[in-house]
């Protein structure tokens, strides 16, 4: 009867192991740290195990010469020092951030149907909305002196608005709310809007007709609105450096704005804007992305070039330093590793 029960035991552990090695497949065996990475990957540095946090270069209000690390979490803002040390709490129940504004000086978060700004050291927080509609996807200009953002009012559940909010912008003075200026494409679900130059913004809509889903350029010139890419966007960003717009369409592919010629960098559709990000000079392209079975792709592509490079770990939200020699980021590393 022993050795039965032994048999028992020990047949599905046997079972388990071979054919394979499922273990290493298994996602338990694969834990999220928060980590900063030379872009070439030649080092590579694990502060601490992710508690569900997201993770942002920022400036060092305090010394110019430095940077610290945001933290983005459901209920609290942290600040830190790029070893790690010096975690603590700068803000609680606002809403994660969105988007660091250029000098990375500022923070754009979303919040209870709202849009939120700070510095990135949680003062001189303002509403810059404050309306009764819901405020989506804020995201900063090339300047950092204004915000995009989508916003939405129950008119039928139809009507779809973009809205522009301009504000100062110097670390030393409180924001300032000028105007907002609403445009009214009457489609649904305005989402992913991109800024390529301060007067041209671009954003993905779903039209009431197959034919109205796509990309649309807005010109605040002329209050021209125009349809420039007709399919299905899964999300996007710009690259005003380079004029690129680079998107989800079952692949990632990259827009020319000056000749509206489209090429392809990724077999792999990322299907979320936040697993990429660019640099500050539109050099480079950070993406990372993978399925449930752990296939994709995890690269950093050089426009000025044409080359890619590809990581072999698997990276989340990336987020450059200041002169785009590192990231941080979320990786996904073995348990195994040491």
């Amino acid at each position: 009867m022993k050795i039965i029960r032994i048999l028992i035991l020990v047949l599905p552990i046997l079972l388990i192991s071979c054919d394979g090695n499922p273990f290493y497949e298994s996602s338990t065996l694969f834990k999220e740290w928060i980590s900063i990475v030379n872009i070439d990957s030649t080092e590579i540095t694990y502060l601490f195990e992710n508690d569900g946090v997201y993770p942002f270069f920022v400036a060092d209000l305090e010394n110019i010469e430095e940077e610290k690390i945001l933290l983005s979490g459901n209920d609290k803002i942290e600040l830190m020092n790029i070893d790690g040390s010096d975690r603590h709490v700068i803000m609680t129940v606002i809403g994660n951030v969105k988007d660091i504004s250029p000098n990375r000086s500022k923070m754009v978060m979303e919040y209870s149907s709202d849009i939120y700004v700070a510095n990135v050291d949680g003062t001189d927080l303002t509403n810059i909305t404050m309306s009764d509609r819901n405020e989506l996807y804020p995201t900063f200009s090339v300047t950092g002196d204004t915000i995009i953002f989508s916003t939405y009012q129950a008119i039928n559940d139809t009507v779809a608005i973009i809205g522009i909010s301009s504000y100062m912008s110097s670390v030393d003075s409180t924001i300032t709310l000028f105007e907002e200026t609403v445009f009214e494409p009457y489609h649904s679900s305005l989402r992913y809007p991109t800024i390529i130059s301060d007067n041209v913004y671009f954003f993905r809509s779903l039209g009431a007709q197959n034919q109205e889903t796509g990309i649309y350029k807005l010109s605040l010139t002329n209050s021209n609105l125009e349809q420039i890419y007709y399919d299905y966007v899964y999300g996007m960003i710009g690259n005003p450096i380079q004029n690129l717009l680079i998107f989800d369409h079952y692949t990632l592919d990259v827009l020319n704005l000056e000749n509206n010629q489209i090429f392809t960098i990724s077999d792999f559709s990322h299907s979320n804007s936040n697993s990429y990000t660019i640099n500050n000079n539109g050099q480079y392209l950070c993406a990372g992305h993978y399925y449930s079975d752990y296939s994709g792709e995890n690269f950093l592509y050089d426009f000025q070039n044409g080359t890619m490079l590809e990581y072999s770990f698997r990276i989340y939200k990336p987020s450059f330093n200041s002169n785009s020699s590192k990231f941080v980021c979320i990786i996904n590393r073995d348990m195994f590793d040491d």
